[in-house]
């Protein structure tokens, strides 16, 4: 797996993109998403949910992806349909991106991830501070809050639970997490060795959570398997995007809706790494 990411990187900066093939990769990305939420809330209706414990995901022929990372992946196509909805000029397109919108955002919120609803709410705010508050913005508010009271009530308890729980045991794993970061910082432990290195550790966490588990952090992650030196070129590399949106807003003025989109995406994906294990 990780070397084919590195040869889809590889591929990808190395073609110059057409704005005609730039166009349809966006529409299938926003259809993808689409199916793919549309099979998640049917399941879910279905009665068939992740581990029967009444969160929906993507199953199929026997394989069950987890709700935080197929909340995770529909971020994207979230954030590229609201674009669409924003940007369209004749109203069928208005209605087919609101309501595509609608039916990703239904399966995110369906996942029961409350890392993917602070990532949501991150998407939303990017978009308010780009374009302004105008009726299109105040348009995908109400949509969102809709499908969000549309929910069942574990959902809301979920969120509860998160507050009195310290989110499910993720502030006892990142204290011995941060324990581990002191004799990993250097030299790191090695990719995908975050939960080997956390089991000589585990004990210094607030309340015991168990040996080898997931740090819950990709930046923590990235530190302790990395060390400083991956930790910063990780840095690196994300400043260097924002650092072209940056100049693309110099040059242009303001950025086209679709770009907003991305950078909104981008930022919604930062912050569910604030509580996730993203780096693959």
């Amino acid at each position: 797996t990780n070397v084919a990411l590195v040869l889809l990187y590889v591929l990808a900066v190395s073609w110059r993109v057409t704005k005609k093939q730039f166009d349809v990769l966006t529409w299938l990305t926003i259809a993808g998403g689409f199916v793919a939420s549309f099979l998640v809330i049917y399941l879910f209706v279905s009665g068939i949910t992740y581990r029967n414990i009444h969160r929906a995901s993507l199953l199929v022929a026997g394989q069950e992806t987890n709700p935080d990372y197929i909340a995770l992946l529909l971020l994207l196509p979230l954030s590229l349909s609201i674009a669409g909805f924003i940007a369209a000029g004749g109203r069928l397109r208005k209605i087919a991106s609101f309501s595509i919108a609608a039916v990703i955002s239904g399966a995110i919120f369906l996942s029961m991830s409350r890392t993917a609803l602070v990532a949501v709410v991150v998407m939303f705010v990017v978009f308010l501070i780009r374009l302004g508050l105008n009726r299109r913005i105040l348009g995908v508010a109400a949509g969102l809050l809709v499908v969000l009271a549309a929910m069942p009530a574990n959902f809301f308890s979920r969120i509860q639970q998160a507050a009195s729980t310290g989110g499910d045991g993720r502030l006892d794993i990142w204290l011995a997490g941060l324990v581990v970061l002191k004799h990993y910082w250097l030299t790191g432990a090695g990719v995908n060795n975050f939960w080997v290195a956390y089991r000589d550790y585990a004990g210094n966490a607030r309340i015991f959570r168990g040996y080898g588990r997931g740090s819950h952090n990709a930046y923590l992650n990235v530190a302790v398997e990395l060390g400083i030196v991956g930790f910063l070129l990780m840095f690196a590399a994300l400043a260097s995007q924002f650092r072209s949106v940056r100049r693309l807003r110099a040059k242009l003025g303001q950025v086209p809706v679709r770009v907003v989109a991305f950078e909104a995406a981008c930022w919604a994906t930062l912050a569910f790494g604030l509580f996730g294990d993203i780096l693959w």
